[in-house]
C-alpha cells in the first residue's frame, strides 16, 4: 500500500474513532493519489468496547494484463497511471462469480532489462484472460524465468513489472501501447514468452516555499495531459513521491517523455484546528506557478535522472468554508465529519477536513482557490442508540479567496435508472439475460463516482434492467454483452449515448439501449515505400460523421497496433462509413480525442462498411 495512501486510511481511521465511545457504524470514503478510492468502515457493538474495520478497495490503476481492479459493491473504470479511462468494468458480488477455471494449458517465458538483456529477478509477472476470471500473479527466478500452469484453452495477456524498471506486456513495443495477447490451444505449452523491460526514468528535486525553505510532506507527482473523460486532463505516471524533511522528492519508474511536475501540499490544519492566517499555498507546478499552461515541461528519457527540479509552491489567498450538514432524513446531522476534494483532477487527496458538530455545522479552513466538492460523512450517533445506516451528504462549490458561508450539504439518494434492450428480435433473442450487465460511468467532469454504487444487476428476463445511481452525468455502458453492440441510448426520443444527466429526486424511467449483432470488421495491412511489412503501427479507425466522434463505445470506433506481418483486425464495427490512419506512438485516449482526429482525417482513408462485411485497407507509410 502507497505510504501516502496509508496515511490516509489511518486518517479516515482516526476520524472514525475520535467521533464517540458508542460508534455504530461509520463509513468515510479516502482517495488513493494513483486513483481509486477506498470506502472504510468502522462498526462497534455500542458500548466502544468492539471495533470492527472493513476496507472495499474501488478503482485505481488498472493492473498489467488490462482487468480494471476493484471490489464487489462499486463500479470500476481506469484511470490511472498512463492509462485512458474510456470504459469501467463491474464484478458482481464474490459469492455470485464462479470458481475460477483451469485447464491443461503452460506459458513459459522470461523477463530481461531490454537495454542490457540481463535476466531480472523477482518481477512481477501478470497473466489475464477472461477464461481464468482472475488476475494470476508469479515472480521471476534467479534467470529471469516464469511459469503458468494448468491455463485452460483462452487468449492471455501477459506483463511484468519491477521497481526501477518500466512496466510492459508481451510484445509491446512502447509504454502506454497495447501488447500482443498469447494464444493458447488445449494441452499447448506457449514457449519464449519473454518481456523486456526499459530502465525507468527518474525526477528527482526539492519543493520550497517563497523564502526558498524546504517544505515537507509535499505530494509530488509526474503528469501527461491524456484525453479522458471526454475532456484532455493532467493525469499522474510513474511512481509519485511526498517530499522529505529537506524537501526532496523522487519521482521513478517513468518512460521517456515530456511531463509536468505537479505539487500539490496537504491540509496544515487538522480537523479540530480553527486557523486564522489566510494564506497558504495551493497546487504549484514546475517552476512555480498555478497554471498548467504556463508550466515547463521536464524532458526524461528511459533510465536517466533528471536532478535539480525546484518547485517553488505558489503562495495564495485561503478561505473558510462553514455550514451545516444535513442526514438523510434532510435534519442537522448529529456527528461525522466532512473531507474537502479538487473537482479538477489533481492528486485526489483530501483538501482539508473537519469534524461535524453536534448541531450539524462544520468549518474547514484553510482552503486554496479553486473547485471543490464537499462530502459529509455522517454518524447520528446518540447514546443509547444504534444508528440504522451510515449516509453521506455533498455540496460543489468554488473557493476564490473569499470566505464561505451557510453551506448547505445536502443528503444524497439513489436515483433508479430504468429502461430496456431494443432491437432486432433475433438479435435480443440471442441475449443470455443471467449473464447480460449494464453500467454507468461519469461523462465529463470530474472523475468520481459521487458515492457507493452497488454492483448493477443481471437483466431481467424479458431484456429490461434497473440500476442505481447519484445526481450527476453518465453515460450507459455495455459491462457484459457478448456477441452484441450497443447502436445508440435514447431518452424520450433524444440521442444520449455520450451521456445524460441524473437530477435529484427525478428517476429515469425510459432509457432504450439499442443493440445489433454486427459483424463488419476491418482489415488493415500496413507496409513502408519499399513494400515491406511494418509492425507495431499504430491504427486508428473512427466514423466520418464528426457528432459521432468520443463516443467511445465498443463498434463505434477501433484502434490498435499492426502484428509482426503488419496487419491489424478491428473488432466488430458497426455498419457505416469511417477513416482508416496508421500515426506514431499514440499516448492513452488520443483515439478518442476530437483534436486529435481532426489532424489525423486530412490523411486517412476513407472505408464504406456494409452489414456483415469485411472490408481490407491497404496504408503504406513514407518511411524507406
Amino acid at each position: 500500500m502507497n505510504i501516502c495512501w496509508r496515511r490516509h486510511v489511518l486518517l479516515a481511521l482516526a476520524l472514525s474513532s475520535c467521533v464517540g465511545s458508542h460508534l455504530a457504524a461509520q463509513t468515510t470514503v479516502v482517495q488513493n493519489p494513483n486513483g481509486g478510492t477506498a470506502q472504510v468502515t468502522i462498526q462497534g457493538d455500542g458500548t466502544g468496547n468492539t471495533v470492527i474495520f472493513t476496507q472495499s478497495v474501488t478503482g485505481g490503476p488498472a493492473p498489467a494484463g488490462g482487468a480494471p481492479q476493484g471490489a464487489a459493491g462499486g463500479v470500476v473504470f481506469g484511470s490511472g497511471v498512463g492509462v485512458a479511462v474510456d470504459g469501467a468494468m463491474t464484478l458482481p458480488p464474490r459469492d455470485q462469480q464462479a470458481a475460477p477455471a483451469t485447464g491443461t494449458s503452460r506459458i513459459r517465458g522470461r523477463v530481461v532489462a531490454s537495454d542490457s538483456g540481463r535476466p531480472i529477478r523477482r518481477a512481477v509477472v501478470r497473466l489475464a484472460s477472461p477464461a481464468i476470471r482472475e488476475s494470476r500473479t508469479t515472480s521471476t527466478d534467479q534467470d529471469g524465468q516464469f511459469e503458468f500452469a494448468q491455463l485452460p484453452a483462452s487468449q492471455y495477456n501477459v506483463s511484468a513489472s519491477k521497481n526501477g524498471f518500466v512496466q510492459m506486456g508481451y510484445k509491446q513495443t512502447r509504454p502506454n501501447g497495447p501488447q500482443r495477447q498469447v494464444t493458447l490451444g488445449e494441452r499447448e505449452v506457449a514457449e519464449r514468452i519473454d518481456i523486456a523491460l526499459p530502465p525507468g526514468g527518474v525526477i528527482t528535486g526539492r519543493v520550497v516555499d517563497e523564502f526558498g525553505e524546504p517544505v515537507s510532506d509535499v505530494f509530488v507527482a509526474a503528469q501527461r495531459q491524456q484525453y479522458v473523460n471526454n475532456a484532455r486532463r493532467p493525469m499522474p505516471v510513474g511512481s509519485p513521491s511526498s517530499s522529505n524533511d529537506i524537501g526532496e522528492f523522487r519521482i521513478y519508474g517513468l518512460s521517456g517523455g515530456d511531463y509536468y511536475v505537479a505539487a500539490t501540499p496537504r491540509a496544515q490544519t487538522g480537523p479540530l484546528d480553527v486557523s486564522t492566517d489566510r494564506t497558504g499555498y495551493g497546487l504549484t507546478y514546475y517552476p512555480g506557478t498555478p497554471d498548467l499552461s504556463a508550466a515547463q515541461r521536464v524532458h526524461v528519457s528511459s533510465g536517466d535522472t533528471v536532478t535539480n527540479i525546484v518547485v517553488a509552491l505558489t503562495v495564495t489567498r485561503t478561505a473558510r468554508i462553514s455550514g451545516t450538514v444535513l442526514d438523510g432524513d434532510g435534519r442537522p446531522a448529529r456527528g461525522g465529519n466532512v473531507m474537502v476534494a479538487s473537482r479538477n483532477g489533481g492528486p485526489g487527496l483530501p483538501t482539508a477536513n473537519a469534524f461535524v458538530r453536534q448541531d450539524g455545522s462544520f468549518s474547514v479552513t484553510g482552503v486554496a482557490p479553486g473547485d471543490y466538492t464537499l462530502r459529509g460523512f455522517i454518524t447520528n450517533q446518540q447514546p443509547g442508540v444504534i444508528q440504522r445506516a451510515a449516509a453521506f451528504s455533498t455540496a460543489n462549490v468554488t473557493v476564490n479567496g473569499t470566505d464561505l458561508t451557510d453551506v448547505i450539504l445536502q443528503p444524497q439518494s439513489p436515483i433508479t435508472i430504468s429502461g430496456r434492450l431494443t432491437g432486432e428480435a433475433s438479435t435480443l433473442a440471442q441475449i443470455k439475460p443471467s449473464t447480460a450487465r449494464l453500467g454507468i460511468v461519469p461523462a465529463g467532469g470530474p472523475m468520481m463516482m459521487p458515492g457507493p454504487m452497488p454492483p448493477p444487476p443481471a437483466l431481467r428476463d424479458d431484456l429490461s434492467f434497473e440500476l442505481i445511481a447519484y445526481p450527476g452525468t453518465f453515460a450507459l455502458r455495455a459491462l457484459s454483452l457478448p456477441g452484441v453492440l450497443v447502436r445508440s441510448v435514447r431518452l424520450n426520443g433524444r440521442d444520449v449515448t455520450r451521456g445524460f444527466d441524473i437530477e435529484p429526486g427525478n428517476p429515469i424511467t425510459d432509457l432504450e439501449v439499442e443493440v445489433t449483432a454486427s459483424t463488419a470488421r476491418l482489415e488493415v495491412a500496413v507496409s513502408n515505400a519499399r513494400g515491406e511489412a511494418r509492425s507495431d503501427q499504430d491504427i486508428v479507425v473512427f466514423p466520418q460523421d464528426e457528432s459521432e466522434w468520443g463516443t467511445q463505445m465498443p463498434g463505434h470506433a477501433s484502434a490498435g497496433r499492426t502484428d509482426e506481418n503488419g496487419q491489424y483486425k478491428s473488432s466488430a464495427l458497426l455498419p457505416g462509413a469511417y477513416y482508416v490512419v496508421t500515426s506514431d506512438a499514440l499516448e492513452p485516449g488520443d483515439s478518442n480525442d476530437p483534436e486529435i482526429l481532426a489532424s489525423l482525417r486530412a490523411r486517412a482513408q476513407r472505408v464504406t462498411l456494409g452489414e456483415g462485411e469485411t472490408a481490407t485497407v491497404q496504408l503504406r507509410t513514407s518511411e524507406r
